[in-house]
């Protein structure tokens, strides 16, 4: 199957590029990759979407190496649509992480997910 898109050819890895992609579940957690999209532009950068499911209100935590990502309102209510349909009662907790410390991304994630 061929796919174009202002006359230029797309590949199947492109079109998987531009979807949210679990990468984990965790008791009460999942883990998102989540594609940076502005303007049908598709950007490198990713950022990780941990969704925390509990009884009174889920909380979607979001880290980015990118601080525009973390003020993209637009942004933040296309990932508010990984939970939307199971929870109307969410809160958004947001994480601004260097680019070049993957320790400080584990670190967060694994605090988070062991609170």
């Amino acid at each position: 199957m061929r796919f174009e898109y202002n006359n230029e050819e797309i590949s199947e890895e492109d079109l998987i590029a531009i979807f949210p992609r679990r990468i984990q579940k965790v008791k009460n957690f999942e883990v998102w990759q989540y594609p940076y999209i502005v303007s049908s532009f598709l950007y490198k950068t990713e950022d990780y979407v941990i969704l925390e499911f509990n009884e009174k209100q889920d909380i979607i935590h979001v880290i980015s190496t990118n601080k525009d990502h973390l003020n993209n309102r637009f942004h933040l209510d296309r990932i508010s649509n990984l939970i939307h349909d199971i929870s109307l009662n969410f809160d958004f907790k947001l994480y601004y992480i260097d680019n070049d410390d993957d320790d400080q991304l584990w670190n967060l994630w694994d605090n988070i997910i062991k609170k």
